[in-house]
């Protein structure tokens, strides 16, 4: 559980410092490159004639058009700059991503493996003690059935004892009647 957190961690920072690059969007970028081209044609433009107009006058405004172009790369390049960090900070993450999923799965495939073992374990223990029951229930029924097979010899004994006491009383009367 801590493994998935640290990882939603980790995508939350690469999330938060692409994010806070604050690049600008294609838009912005496209309307700031307009305005520099109207202002630069505008200020060529801007003398009294149309035609050619001197030298010195022009190149002011080339040099001053010239510099906020440069301002403008320079700011594109830092911007640029600013995304390959991103991009370098994304992919260690993207990396550091797929090792903590691997990490995870092989956690998960353990966990797996120690339940089985662990289903298995009380498997085991329930029939254990399932045999150990029977085999009381075995033995009880042993000691009952040598306890009725005693009874049993005793009562054929007596039944023997009285067919013998019997046959000597039939005897007896059989003589005292022949007498």
């Amino acid at each position: 559980m801590m493994k998935i957190i640290a990882v939603l961690c980790l995508l939350a920072l690469c999330v938060a410092v692409t994010s806070t690059s604050a690049l600008p969007t294609g838009s912005v970028l496209r309307s700031k490159l307009v305005a520099a081209a109207k202002t630069q044609r505008f200020a060529s433009a801007g003398a009294s004639s149309i035609g050619f107009s001197d030298a010195s006058s022009s190149t002011g405004a080339n040099d001053k058009a010239g510099s906020e172009l440069d301002a403008q790369i320079e700011k594109l390049n830092q911007d640029i700059a600013k995304t390959n960090e991103a991009i370098k900070v994304s992919q260690a993450c993207a990396s550091k991503l797929t090792e903590q999923q691997a990490q995870l799965k092989a956690l998960q495939e353990q966990k797996d493996r120690l339940e089985k073992e662990k289903n298995k374990a009380k498997q085991k223990h329930a029939l254990q003690a399932d045999l150990k029951r029977q085999e009381s229930d075995l033995r009880e029924i042993n000691r009952m059935s040598r306890s009725l097979r005693e009874k049993y010899n005793e009562v054929k004994r007596m039944v023997q004892l009285i067919k013998s006491k019997i046959s000597k009383t039939k005897a007896s009367l059989n003589r005292l009647d022949d007498k």
